[in-house]
């Protein structure tokens, strides 16, 4: 398991986790805006140095959200509807991959995996 360096870590893994055992769940957010969430937070990710390359994604996604909107229930809310309309639009190749990459598929991607991925996809799609 990777290490646990923000505040957000128990509250985004429980999030995450309420979000898996969901079942039939239906998209409140357009697809676009599921696909430009993901490339953001692949830049986000790509930026970040030192100890915050150690966050599993989906606290990244977590902590973007509280960043974004401040309040703790807002940022939760938004967060829960980005990971609902990931489940729901898995049919896409790009989301069902950052499912998996967040933690919604079958198993957690360690930080490992994901930095390997994203040195492809820096190879393949340069920003």
């Amino acid at each position: 398991m990777a290490k646990t360096l923000s505040v957000n870590a128990e509250s985004a893994r429980a999030l995450l986790m309420r979000t898996r055992e969901k079942r039939n769940v239906k998209a409140t957010l357009p697809k676009p805006t599921v696909l430009k969430f993901i490339s953001q937070l692949y830049v986000e990710r790509m930026r970040a140095s030192g100890a915050l390359r150690e966050l599993q994604l989906y606290v990244v996604a977590y902590d973007y959200f509280i960043n974004k909107y401040g309040l703790k229930k807002v940022a939760e809310s938004k967060c829960q509807q980005m990971f609902e309309a990931i489940l729901a639009y898995s049919d896409n190749r790009r989301i069902k991959r950052f499912k998996d990459l967040v933690g919604l598929g079958e198993s957690f991607c360690e930080v490992e995996e994901f930095d390997l991925y994203l040195t492809i996809f820096k190879a393949v799609d340069p920003l």
